[in-house]
């Protein structure tokens, strides 16, 4: 077709000067881009283009596979970022907890900052699901009938029983840019601040500043594609902190668990984009037996 010779003109022109160079076995690069009445191409007339190597549809389909990844099909890549997660996280006995225990992926979605829109992190929920489930599922079978996704309002109700249950989740970070300790304590402590509503001292909140700071240093790097969890023990009292799979830090205090994690999934949160995943997990979640 004319678009296609159109296009492949653009394509082989802007190398007649190297075309040059080339031995005259290239025939399809010398005899095109040389040729100077190239414009006045007969549509009618048939092309036989033929190289001593690889023709440029072959170059064009191997840098086409080249840049095909393969998916993993134990993970989901978040479509924005093109970050990979696992589909299940699982963490080795501590002193909260007494063996094994693994979460289980509901959704990935991306967080931006400022107005620029600029593209932070992705950001994954996990579920402990054996428990959390039976939570979410008071109001499944309505949900299924209609087969619908949950409305924005009823995810976030289902976020909401998710924070007042005390039972286990895992809320993981993947940096898609290079960022900081003291970029992180910002995304928390002020958060904390505004959410608490005034209703915390400000000597407490110091001392939680302090362990902010434990957690994530300001110097601290955290490398693009690296992963940071933030797991809530069962119970909802404890909060652990590990960097690719590695403990880093924990706070063992109901009310700063709380209000970190309210920074995260809570009504007020600045991870809108990220929990409309959520809520599309959600809402595929909702009326299936918990696995065992």
């Amino acid at each position: 077709s004319w678009r296609a010779i159109t296009m492949m003109h653009a394509f082989v022109r802007p190398l007649s000067l190297l075309s040059r160079r080339l031995p005259a076995s290239h025939t399809f690069i010398r005899q095109y881009t040389l040729t100077r009445n190239v414009p006045s191409i007969n549509l009618r007339r048939q092309f036989l283009f033929v190289t001593s190597g690889v023709t440029v549809a072959t170059l064009l389909g191997a840098s086409y596979a080249l840049s095909e990844e393969k998916q993993d099909p134990d993970t989901v890549k978040e479509y924005y970022s093109g970050a990979q997660v696992p589909k299940r996280i699982c963490f080795a006995p501590t002193q909260w907890r007494k063996e094994q225990q693994c979460h289980d992926l509901v959704g990935v979605g991306i967080r931006s900052v400022t107005f620029l829109k600029f593209r932070t992190y992705a950001l994954a929920l996990y579920i402990h699901s054996p428990r959390v489930l039976p939570i979410w599922n008071g109001d499944s079978k309505s949900i299924t009938e209609a087969g619908r996704t949950l409305s924005p309002e009823e995810g976030q109700t289902m976020l909401n029983r998710l924070l007042s249950s005390g039972e286990g989740f895992t809320v993981r970070m993947v940096p898609t840019r290079q960022v900081t300790g003291g970029h992180l304590f910002n995304g928390f402590a002020l958060p904390m601040r505004r959410i608490s509503n005034a209703a915390i001292s400000e000597e407490i909140m110091a001392g939680w500043d302090t362990r902010l700071h434990e957690l994530f240093p300001e110097k601290k790097v955290y490398a693009t594609g690296s992963s940071v969890d933030f797991v809530r023990e069962e119970g909802g009292k404890v909060l652990s902190v590990l960097v690719d799979g590695k403990a880093v830090g924990e706070v063992q205090d109901e009310v700063f668990t709380r209000l970190f994690f309210a920074v995260l999934l809570g009504p007020e949160s600045k991870t809108s984009e990220a929990k409309v995943e959520f809520v599309k997990g959600i809402s595929n979640l909702v009326g299936r037996t918990p696995p065992r």
